[in-house]
């Protein structure tokens, strides 16, 4: 991810230095997450580091939708070199599970996520080579936890502490649930900082192990989380 963010650290640089209407949007944007834009470096790192988590993200979500929905696997010509030409084949994937499925949470395009692939033969193989990796595995299968600890690794422990991000360790997370749920599984549970999804799976499992005719759609009502 960080050969990715350096080259869209460039391209934002780039695009602000030449198109007033982008600059502006930036602005907007930075006051939405509660930032104020100076056009110093670091915001230029803050943006770079954002389109590449979220690239990344869609990408291991999108790998995991296909192996359980069976959608048609990443694949990216061999010779393909052009950044503008991979966007395009991306979005294509993830425009057919808007389409067809939804996940819009995960898949729709905001300003940063639309910002133009980098024209950069290193950033495309980067992607290039991470479809690869990610095709080698079936993510459908690995546990929740393993899934969560991959996501929390694409944001560097310094900027989770900036922003306030932290991961329970799942024992704890059993240790809270058990005090707070008891044996009631019509207990409802709310998250207002989800993230991974620890506690919002943990809680599911509970109610099942505590009562194992719980049917999937009866549980899910109760459970509640917003990140």
């Amino acid at each position: 991810m960080t050969t990715l963010a350096i080259h869209y650290e460039q391209l934002v640089r780039d695009k602000v230095a030449q198109d007033n209407a982008f600059k502006n949007q930036l602005r907007v944007w930075f006051v939405q997450q509660v930032w104020s834009f100076t056009s110093q470096d670091e915001d230029y790192e803050k943006v770079a580091r954002q389109a590449a988590y979220l690239l990344v993200n869609k990408l291991l979500f999108y790998a995991a939708l296909e192996q359980r929905l069976h959608l048609d696997p990443l694949s990216i010509p061999e010779d393909l070199t052009d950044g503008g030409i991979l966007k395009g084949v991306l979005q294509a994937y993830f425009q057919k599970v808007l389409v067809d499925i939804d996940y819009e949470t995960i898949f729709s395009t905001d300003f940063i996520d639309a910002l133009a692939f980098p024209q950069h033969i290193d950033a495309v193989n980067t992607v290039k080579g991470l479809v690869r990796d990610i095709n080698r595995y079936r993510l459908a299968e690995l546990g929740y936890d393993v899934i969560g600890r991959i996501f929390e690794r694409l944001i560097p422990e310094s900027e989770r502490h900036k922003l306030g991000q932290y991961f329970t360790n799942t024992d704890v997370v059993d240790i809270i649930l058990r005090f707070c749920l008891g044996d009631n599984v019509k207990a409802k549970v709310l998250d207002p900082a989800c993230g991974t999804g620890t506690f919002l799976v943990r809680a599911y499992q509970h109610k099942k192990l505590i009562d194992p005719r719980l049917k999937h759609n009866d549980i899910l009502p109760t459970l509640w989380g917003f990140d």
